[in-house]
C-alpha cells in the first residue's frame, strides 16, 4: 500500500513539473530579423513596395512600406535605396532615401511600415533616421528645416505607442522634444556634414508588441526662404516576430518525459504483467540504445 501511495505521488510530482514546465519555458525565441537596403529591391520612384523573403523562418510573412501625403514634392527617380550620400549623413550605407523639395512648409509626408505576419505583431522594432539637420542658402538663410514628428507604433486597432529616439556619441544636428511620447519632435538645428552620423537618429519601440509604424517628414519652424531641396533617408529596419512556434519545442520534450515517468510508475504497480514496464515509446532511452529508434536531433524553431 506504502509503494503505490509513493508512486501515485511521484507520477503527480511529474504532472506537476511537467505543467510548470510548459507554463514557464513556453515558445522558444525567434531570432531577429533584418530589412537590409543593400539585399533588397526599390523600383526607383516608386511609394509602396511589399519586400517578401526577408524571414526565412516565417515563410508568407511580408513588410509593406508605402509613402503618402505630398508625394509630388520627390524630387525625380526618388525614393530608391542607394548608398551614395544624398545631402549628407548616409555613411556609405545603402538606405532609403527621401529627397524631396516641399512647395511650402505646411507639406509633408508619411512614411508607413506594415509586418505581415497573419495577425501577429512583433517585437524590439528599430530603425535609423539618417540626416536630420537644417541648411542655408549663400546668404545665410535658413532654406529647411528637417522635422520628423507623429512618430508611432500599433498593433492593429490597439492603442498606438511611443518610441524612444536615440542618437550616436557626438554631436546631434538635431534636438528631440518629448522623447518617448506619442508627441516626440525631431527638429534640425543646424547643418550636417557629408558622410557624418551626426544627423542619424535610431526609433526604438522596445518591448512593445505592434505591426505597423509611422512617421511623418516635413518642415519644422524658421524656414526663412525656400523651402529648397531636402532628404533624410531610412536605414535597415530589425524587429523580433513574436509567431506560433514551428517544430519540436521544449513542451514537447517535457510531455514526452511524462509519459515515461508514468508509464514507468504503471509498470512497478503491476509486478508480473507481460507488459513492457518500460515506456514502450519513441522517447524510451532505453530502445534508443537498443537501436531500434533513431534519435532525431532537435532543432530551434528559429535559427540565427
Amino acid at each position: 500500500m506504502m509503494a503505490r501511495s509513493a508512486a501515485n505521488w511521484h507520477r503527480r510530482m511529474a504532472l506537476a513539473t511537467a505543467i510548470g514546465g510548459l507554463v514557464v519555458l513556453g515558445p522558444l525565441p525567434a531570432a531577429a530579423v533584418v530589412l537590409d537596403w543593400s539585399a533588397v529591391s526599390w523600383p526607383s520612384g516608386s511609394l509602396s513596395q511589399t519586400i517578401t523573403g526577408v524571414d526565412p523562418n516565417n515563410p508568407g510573412s511580408s513588410v509593406t512600406i508605402s509613402i503618402s501625403g505630398d508625394t509630388s514634392a520627390f524630387r525625380s527617380g526618388y525614393p530608391v535605396n542607394a548608398a551614395a550620400p544624398i545631402t549628407g549623413g548616409t555613411l556609405g550605407d545603402t538606405n532609403l532615401q527621401l529627397v524631396l523639395r516641399f512647395p511650402n512648409t505646411a507639406s509633408n509626408i508619411t512614411v508607413s511600415v506594415q509586418f505581415n505576419y497573419g495577425g501577429a505583431g512583433v517585437q524590439d522594432v528599430q530603425t535609423t533616421l539618417f540626416d536630420i539637420d537644417n541648411g542655408k542658402n549663400k546668404q545665410g538663410q535658413v532654406v529647411y528645416v528637417d522635422q520628423i514628428s507623429g512618430i508611432q507604433g500599433q498593433l492593429s486597432t490597439n492603442a498606438p505607442v511611443a518610441a524612444t529616439v536615440t542618437n550616436l556619441p557626438g554631436s546631434p544636428t538635431y534636438t528631440v522634444a518629448n522623447n518617448g511620447t506619442l508627441n516626440a519632435t525631431i527638429t534640425g538645428i543646424k547643418n550636417n556634414r557629408d558622410r557624418s552620423g551626426n544627423g542619424n537618429a535610431t526609433l526604438d519601440f522596445g518591448t512593445n508588441l505592434i505591426n505597423q509604424f509611422s512617421f511623418t517628414y516635413g518642415n519644422g519652424s524658421g524656414v526663412q526662404a525656400g523651402p529648397n531641396q531636402q532628404a533624410i533617408g531610412v536605414f535597415d529596419i530589425s524587429w523580433l516576430p513574436v509567431v506560433p512556434e514551428k517544430g519540436p519545442s521544449a513542451a514537447a520534450i517535457i510531455l514526452c518525459a511524462l509519459a515515461v515517468t508514468w508509464r514507468a510508475g504503471r509498470g512497478r504497480r503491476q509486478p508480473g504483467s507481460s507488459r513492457d514496464p518500460g515506456c514502450g515509446g519513441a522517447c524510451c532511452p532505453s530502445r534508443r540504445a537498443r537501436g531500434r529508434l533513431p534519435v532525431a536531433e532537435l532543432k530551434r524553431p528559429y535559427a540565427q
